[in-house]
């Protein structure tokens, strides 16, 4: 194994608690494994993998979206300065513009539980089903990467899983647009469909050129991914 992506919705909990209390922590290290299992767990590249929920429906389901930062990037700004500029719908109000939150733990819970007091059929930690339930809009997100350049510029990859809602939507329906458009935006796609990522591998591409015109826009950002964090040698 050579990198693992620590993925948590909306939050990097889960990448932040790896890094502080065993990573960074030689005797917590050195009391769960051997030397040469250290040394061995230090060569994995370790990446915060924060998976949001999109506000865009497909088939009655929720497009997934990921944010993949560099392990350079510091966890206060991926939270301080990306995260918790991010805002979601909390309610909609009659004749006035939707009450939003920050992303941030204690107002998802907030959203939880109020969800949970409205409809009971949620089950689950407040935390639980204010991720569930909670939607973001994909452009936002985009506009806060931009106004940080000088922290996150180059230091972040879009993936998108593609062998879900997105598969179901036709090239030749109304939805084209919507499918081509993460396409597009997305620097890594995760696939677990042989025959998508059959189609990705250049020897497919070059021996079926008529899929060029759908493939194009998807093979350039794969390539984009080798070079940014895993330089190809």
């Amino acid at each position: 194994i050579a990198v693992i992506g620590i993925t948590d919705y909306f939050t990097i909990d889960g990448y932040k608690k790896l890094l502080t209390d065993y990573l960074s922590n030689d005797q917590k290290m050195k009391s769960l494994f051997t030397p040469a299992e250290i040394s061995a767990i230090k060569n994995i590249a370790i990446f915060p993998n924060i998976e949001f929920r999109l506000k865009t429906i497909v088939n009655g389901s929720r497009i997934n979206y990921h944010i993949i930062f560099s392990n350079e990037v510091a966890i206060e700004d991926i939270e301080e300065n990306f995260l918790h500029e991010i805002e979601f719908v909390y309610e909609g109000l009659p004749f006035d513009t939707p009450n939003k939150r920050k992303l941030k733990r204690r107002n998802i819970e907030e959203h939880g539980r109020s969800i949970k007091e409205q409809q009971g059929e949620f089950k689950g930690s407040d935390f639980t089903v204010g991720c569930t339930t909670a939607v973001i809009d994909e452009q936002q997100i985009t506009e806060i990467l931009s106004k940080h350049k000088d922290k996150f510029e180059g230091k972040y990859i879009v993936a998108i899983p593609v062998d879900e809602d997105l598969s179901k939507i036709s090239w030749r329906g109304q939805d084209h647009m919507v499918r081509k458009y993460f396409y597009q935006v997305a620097n890594m796609f995760f696939a677990t469909n042989r025959g998508t990522i059959d189609m990705l591998h250049w020897k497919i591409i070059l021996m079926n050129l008529k899929l060029l015109n759908h493939v194009y826009v998807v093979l350039m950002p794969i390539l984009w991914i080798h070079y940014a964090f895993f330089p190809m040698g």
